[in-house]
């Protein structure tokens, strides 16, 4: 009797504990699964994201912005507009759930100046940026959309949102004051080598972002919290700031990349093929229906902006010498030759019109003294003489020291 009892009590063990681990494995499988889902669902809204970019963004003529660049009291100021820059008229695309099955000019189209509801059950919205910003005023709330099986019933939700990079601040550039290089020296404005973070507002001024060189090395906004040492700043500059902005020199209205000068005001061959002018007399840069009062042709040379470029080549042991404009007179009036057009138009001297880039000192102080003495002669006559002693203070603006030739000024008094 005891073993039949002690028998029945471990088979019922044993059915409790398959029981018990049938009940975990349904649970587990019914997790996986749901985990599964989600993750697919998540998959086909990235699919759908990257679609509806390349769809509206993908040509060269695209503008893109966020929603407040035209209203500062958008519903939904952080979603991202793609404009069409070869049809002004046309409404802009709205890279939000719910837009992919529909025009821009579709009266259910979703646009930021929709007021959402919060999200509730059966949650028809949804917040994709909520915690990772300090602001409730910066969360990003969307549209959800139905995914319905082959019978109609709704088997999931799914939301896409896609934010520009290409707007923010990029933090993590290699500020170049870590490495100094002769362009920095010749030149500072030619080269971005330090971009005003620490200018931003107060919270960074007393930061130094810009030359810790581990900023080079940061991948995402996160870090930026390391380096500031504060935990919310990446909270508070999410829309703001990125790790992972990139560009490309495409031309917006015409198509295609545009035209890198620096490899022309290199070469002196380049220039004069991609100019019509002889590097050492370029006069041609015609524009259009620019003229001066005169009706003669007028406008900038590019020689101007190739020597600006090649300054750096003149620094020699951080001293560049003192430039003047050059020639010292020179008409606007340009020859016009091919690929411009045909013709020509001859120039004279009655303008000063420089074609180089100058670097002169700035006058910052400027005296003159004056005083009066007499000489008597034989006779006893006297002579009254003005004595005038100039006093100029000159004062160097640029970041390496002056050097000159030998610079003077010369002035007659006419006394009339």
């Amino acid at each position: 009797m005891v073993i039949a009892l002690s028998l029945m009590a471990f088979i019922l063990l044993i059915l409790i504990s398959l029981t018990a681990f049938i009940s975990v494995e349904n649970r587990h499988s019914v997790a996986v699964r749901t985990t599964l889902k989600a993750r697919q669902n998540a998959q086909l809204s990235l699919i759908l994201a990257v679609g509806e970019l390349q769809k509206y963004a993908g040509e060269d003529q695209r503008a893109t912005a966020r929603a407040d660049i035209s209203s500062a009291n958008s519903a939904n100021p952080f979603w991202t507009g793609i404009w069409n820059s070869n049809n002004a008229s046309q409404s802009p695309a709205w890279l939000v759930s719910g837009n992919e099955s529909l025009s821009p000019s579709d009266p259910n189209y979703q646009k930021p100046s929709l007021a959402l509801p919060d999200p509730t059950p059966p949650y028809d919205t949804i917040w994709l940026i909520d915690h990772s910003v300090n602001d409730p005023a910066d969360r990003v709330k969307v549209p959800t959309v139905d995914i319905q099986d082959s019978n109609g019933n709704s088997t999931g939700k799914i939301a896409y949102w896609v934010g520009d990079e290409g707007i923010k601040a990029k933090f993590n550039i290699d500020s170049e004051y870590n490495t100094p290089t002769s362009s920095q020296s010749g030149s500072p404005t030619t080269l971005t080598y330090q971009f005003g973070i620490n200018e931003m507002d107060t919270q960074f001024s007393s930061l130094n972002i810009e030359e810790d060189p581990r900023t080079g090395r940061a991948i995402s906004l996160s870090d930026i919290s390391l380096l500031a040492n504060d935990t919310t700043i990446a909270q508070i500059y999410r829309h703001d700031l990125t790790a992972y902005n990139q560009g490309l020199l495409t031309d917006v209205l015409h198509g295609g990349l545009k035209k890198d000068l620096t490899f022309a005001f290199e070469n002196n061959s380049i220039y004069q093929i991609a100019f019509g002018a002889n590097a050492n007399d370029p006069k041609r840069f015609l524009i259009d229906n620019l003229k001066d009062p005169d009706g003669n042709f007028t406008g900038p040379n590019w020689d101007i902006l190739r020597d600006y470029y090649n300054l750096y080549k003149d620094v020699s042991n951080n001293r560049i010498e003192i430039r003047r404009p050059a020639p010292d007179l020179y008409s606007p009036i340009r020859s016009e030759y091919t690929p411009y057009n045909q013709g020509y138009v001859a120039w004279n001297d009655n303008d000063i019109y420089h074609r180089n880039n100058p670097l002169n000192p700035v006058i910052s102080r400027l005296q003159l003294d004056f005083a009066l003495r007499t000489v008597s002669d034989s006779d006893d006559k006297f002579e009254v003489f003005l004595d005038v002693r100039p006093s100029v203070g000159l004062y160097n603006p640029y970041n390496n020291k002056r050097s000159s030739r030998g610079e003077g000024r010369s002035s007659d008094l006419n006394d009339g």
